[in-house]
């Protein structure tokens, strides 16, 4: 009898597991903007801000859109090749509204916890294009969910705004600062752990900085 048991309880998370990959996708926001979160908080406004877009996708299949809101700044010029850049001010924020829990609720997710593993700012005319912003993953929850009417939450990445970087200026041109890859890892009890992974659609530009 435990042997039936147990193998109705592994059916019964198969067929949780592609449901939970379209949660997935519906908090693919949080990939951008990852921790912590403060329930009912409306989003910051940043000055100046760009709305980036991505195309997200999950390890069990689907689709998704997402946005977030990232600000930051770098050099308008200096003075030489082989000059580290650091973009100041930078930051990511999105509101994930109730309505993306309440979905999850009625998926079978009661709770779930997650972590970012890739942010990337990527770099023209740099020795090395690519700064991950989540080297250090950034985590997050556990979250309980309520049955219905689940609160908003506001998400920080990171939780104030911060000098990322840096980048090293390849020659002389314009060195342009654009939003890359992001990756979200989230994992719910007895449902395994889903991977969404989001690309920009298109790339932002965030910045740039004239190499003289």
């Amino acid at each position: 009898m435990a042997d039936s048991i147990v193998a109705s309880s592994v059916r019964a998370s198969r067929r949780l597991v592609p449901r939970l990959g379209a949660v997935v996708l519906g908090i693919a926001p949080v990939i951008a903007v990852a921790f912590p979160a403060t329930a009912g908080a409306g989003v910051q406004r940043l000055s100046p801000a760009i709305t980036a877009k991505y195309r997200c996708s999950s390890n069990v299949g689907g689709s998704a859109t997402a946005s977030a809101t990232v600000v930051g700044k770098t050099p308008k010029s200096v003075s030489k090749p082989r000059t580290a850049v650091r973009m100041t001010g930078f930051q990511s924020i999105v509101s994930i509204p109730g309505s993306v829990f309440d979905k999850a609720y009625q998926a079978g997710v009661r709770s779930f916890s997650g972590k970012i593993t890739k942010f990337d700012i990527t770099a023209t005319d740099a020795t090395k294009a690519v700064v991950n912003v989540a080297k250090t993953p950034f985590k997050f929850g556990p979250i309980k969910l309520l049955p219905k009417n689940n609160p908003p939450a506001t998400i920080k990445l990171p939780k104030n705004p911060a000098t990322i970087g840096p980048w090293t200026a390849k020659a002389k041109g314009t060195m342009s600062f654009r939003t890359g890859t992001t990756v979200l890892v989230l994992t719910a009890p007895g449902l395994g752990s889903i991977t969404a992974v989001c690309a920009p659609a298109p790339a932002a530009l965030l910045s740039t900085t004239k190499v003289a």
